[in-house]
């Protein structure tokens, strides 16, 4: 068994997923359906690629070098998240709150 935490910047636990075959995708998958928010949340080098959080809020979470490739993030709250270098090609981004987000060399194309 493969035990995956998913935790805040200062170590709080969000979420934990155990699984013979728990992938961060799997373990964040489970946590949204169960209504678990990902605010301040420690995202970073994830591949979540193909996920669909759309209306999850991610405010002040830290998401750089995060795979979200073809994510449904619609309806998100990434306000001041840090996505730096985070690879969002084909991401559905419509009406995602990004106010003061750091995208500095986020993909997007």
């Amino acid at each position: 068994m493969k035990t995956i935490r998913i935790t805040q910047m200062d170590g709080t636990l969000i979420h934990e997923h155990t699984s013979d075959a728990a992938t961060y995708k799997s373990a964040v998958e489970e946590a949204y359906a169960q209504g678990k928010s990902f605010v301040k949340a420690n995202l970073a080098s994830m591949n979540l690629t193909g996920i669909n959080l759309s209306g999850a809020d991610f405010t002040g979470a830290y998401l750089s070098k995060a795979q979200l490739v073809n994510a449904n993030l619609s309806n998100a709250n990434f306000t001041n998240a840090v996505l730096i270098q985070a690879n969002l090609r084909g991401a559905n981004m419509t009406n995602a709150n990004m106010t003061n987000a750091n995208t500095l060399g986020a993909n997007r194309s």
